[in-house]
């Protein structure tokens, strides 16, 4: 079965040619629109596998977009396609619920494996953004967001968004694969998260006063 994908965006070059891309492919049945009000409306009727947004939003901005996807369909995939970014920008985007930003231009390659990766419950970010969401990361306060991580916590949280899988964190670490997945859960049932994405959303998004009402049983990740 075809994965459905819903590309917006009001660029003249990178729509059609990203969703011909896409299509030639034979993975990807595809739906563009220009006009996010549109695709809103077509969104909630029937709802795709995951949703491309583009910075060029005519009517609305794009944040306001994501956050109405959120509300029409919570669990609905979400990944950015901008023309630039810097890491306020995109941990707004992260907390907005989106689970990736890629930089245009993009290759066909690229996208399709961030949609793969994105759709199998991971968090994808172009090259030149994850340093900055690393540092943003170490420079975290620790509290209220945090959700009283440990510092050992918050080093793996970092080397998970930098795409290292628990063997390799334990290599890096000089730590057990068992000492890493505890950790790893740990982390996960302090922030109530279920995926590496939803942590990321949940560390920068939790205001200072609320902590979590208690931990419940998660599974560390689906990558060993």
């Amino acid at each position: 079965m075809k994965i459905e994908v819903c590309i917006v965006d009001a660029d003249p070059v990178v729509l059609p040619q990203l969703s011909q891309s896409l299509a030639g492919t034979g993975e990807f049945v595809c739906r563009v629109f220009g006009s996010p009000l549109a695709a809103l409306e077509a969104i909630a009727a029937s709802p795709p596998s995951l949703v491309i947004l583009g910075d060029r939003m005519p009517e609305i901005p794009i944040l306001e977009c994501a956050q109405r996807l959120r509300v029409l369909t919570p669990e609905l995939p979400l990944l950015l396609l901008a023309t630039a970014g810097d890491a306020p920008t995109v941990l707004e985007s992260l907390i907005a619920g989106f689970s990736g930003v890629l930089l245009k231009p993009v290759s066909p390659s690229d996208c399709v494996l961030a949609i793969q990766q994105v759709l199998a419950g991971g968090m994808v970010l172009s090259p030149c953004l994850q340093k900055h969401i690393l540092q943003a990361l170490h420079r975290a306060p620790q509290n209220g967001g945090t959700a009283g991580l440990s510092e050992r916590e918050r080093q793996i949280m970092a080397l998970l968004f930098g795409g290292l899988v628990p063997k390799e964190i334990a290599a890096r670490l000089g730590l057990s694969l068992n000492t890493i997945r505890s950790h790893i859960r740990g982390l996960f049932e302090k922030l109530q998260a279920h995926s590496l994405a939803d942590a990321i959303h949940r560390f920068f998004a939790l205001p200072a006063r609320e902590q979590p009402d208690g931990p419940r049983r998660l599974k560390a990740g689906r990558r060993h």
